[in-house]
């Protein structure tokens, strides 16, 4: 009897996951028919205004649908993220979020670079420090950049060199 109970909570278990599982399918099927751009203006008021954990689900969703390839989508997903770093200041439930933003601002250092003197005028202000590392280490990223050209290289001039090292097979990131 004890083994019939078990089995049945098992499999019971396992067709209410498959299920949930099936929903996320649809909403992900729904969301890869809508541009990015579209989508992260959608989702926009959702982040910065709901809650913390349909904030960080919407962004998660945002930043895998993300085209690393594609400038203009890798520039506004760099300035949304510096929103959030600015408008869930005080929102205490959105700790991870401001985490996860600031360490976007530190992969994508060579967009970020635009956002160079709000980063040093505030990584002082950050109450966390995960999110103060991030900001120093990509401030020592546009450093090197700002080294390399002799110059703060707008973020244009800093794509176009990247893509041109890529095509001669010499790319690598800082």
């Amino acid at each position: 009897m004890f083994f019939k109970k078990n089995t049945t909570t098992i499999l019971f278990t396992t067709m209410l996951f498959c299920l949930s599982c099936g929903s996320a399918t649809q909403e992900d099927a729904v969301v890869n028919n809508i541009p990015f751009n579209e989508l992260l203006q959608q989702s926009r008021n959702m982040i910065l205004n709901g809650s913390w954990s349909q904030a960080e689900e919407r962004w998660m969703v945002l930043s895998r649908k993300l085209d690393t390839n594609k400038l203009n989508e890798i520039e506004a997903w760099v300035d949304f993220q510096m929103d959030i770093l600015s408008a869930t200041r005080g929102d205490k439930l959105k700790l991870s979020i401001r985490q996860m933003s600031m360490q976007h601002l530190h992969v994508f250092y060579e967009v970020s670079i635009k956002y160079n003197d709000w980063i040093i005028m505030n990584v002082s202000l950050f109450e966390d420090d995960i999110i103060k590392h991030h900001a120093s280490e990509t401030l020592k990223k546009h450093d090197l950049i700002i080294g390399n050209f002799g110059k703060r290289p707008t973020v244009q001039e800093v794509w176009d060199k990247r893509e041109g090292l890529k095509e001669q097979g010499t790319y690598l990131r800082y």
